[in-house]
C-alpha cells in the first residue's frame, strides 16, 4: 500500500497505520506530537495569576464589611449563588472565594479592596484567628513575622511557648526563631524562668508581631 509520508510528503510502501517513510522522519514525527503534547498541557495547566484580577473587577462582583471581615457577592452566580449572599468557604481555617475557577484567599481580596493593590507580602492575622477578616485584624507580614505571631506547636509538652525540656542537661531550654533560624537563649532550672526570657526576647525581635501563647 503506497502511502504519503506526513512529514516529506514522499510516497512509500507501507504496512499498517505507519504515517512516515523513515527513520529520519519518525523521529521528527515523535518531536512534533511530543511538542504538541507539551503544549496542550502547559494551556491546561495554566492557573490564573492572582495579580491577572484587578480591584476594578473585585469591586464589581464583591461587597468586603471592613468591620466585620465579611464578603456579599453583588451579582449571581452561574452556579445558583444570588446576590446578596455571602461569598466564600472556610478551608483549613481560611476563608476561601471562588472567581472564575481559582480559589482567592478572603483576607489578600480585602487588603486589594482597602488598599487597591495585591499584597507583595503575606498577610498575618493579628489575633491568630484565620477565618477573621476584619480590616483591623489583618496586616502585611514576612514569613518571620507571620511565624513569630503563631501560636505554640501543637507537639509543644511544656504548655509554654518558647520553652522545652532538654533530656541531655536536664534543665529547661529557652529558644525563639528568628527569620527562618532558632535562637538558642540558655538553659534553666525552672521552666517559668526558661519562659520570661522568651517572653522578653519576642518582645524584643519580634515587637508588635509577638505572641506568648
Amino acid at each position: 500500500m503506497i502511502k504519503q509520508c506526513v512529514v516529506c510528503g514522499k510516497g512509500f510502501q507501507a504496512r499498517g497505520p505507519k504515517l512516515s517513510c523513515s527513520k529520519i522522519c519518525s523521529t521528527e514525527l515523535t518531536y512534533r506530537y511530543d511538542c504538541s503534547y507539551q503544549e496542550i498541557a502547559r494551556k491546561k495547566n495554566k492557573r490564573r495569576s492572582e495579580s491577572d484580577l484587578t480591584v476594578g473587577q473585585v469591586r464589581k462582583i464583591l461587597k468586603y464589611n471592613s468591620a466585620t471581615g465579611s464578603f456579599i457577592w453583588l451579582v449571581s452566580l452561574p452556579n445558583g449563588v444570588t446576590a446578596g449572599a455571602t461569598a466564600g468557604r472556610v478551608s483549613l481555617g481560611y476563608i476561601r472565594i471562588g472567581i472564575d475557577g481559582r480559589q482567592y484567599l478572603a483576607h489578600r481580596i480585602a487588603y486589594l479592596l482597602m488598599t487597591g493593590l495585591w499584597p507583595k507580602k503575606q498577610i498575618d492575622h493579628v489575633n491568630g484567628a484565620k477565618s477573621d477578616n476584619r480590616w483591623i485584624n489583618i496586616r502585611a507580614a514576612t514569613v518571620s513575622q507571620n511565624i513569630a505571631n503563631s501560636p505554640k506547636r501543637s507537639n509543644n509538652t511544656s504548655g509554654y511557648k518558647g520553652a522545652s525540656w532538654n533530656k541531655e542537661r536536664q534543665k529547661w531550654a529557652a529558644t525563639i526563631s528568628m527569620n527562618g533560624k532558632r535562637m538558642y537563649l540558655g538553659r534553666y532550672s525552672k521552666i517559668e524562668d526558661a519562659y520570661m526570657v522568651y517572653v522578653v526576647a519576642a518582645k524584643k525581635y519580634h515587637r508588635e508581631f509577638a505572641r506568648f501563647r
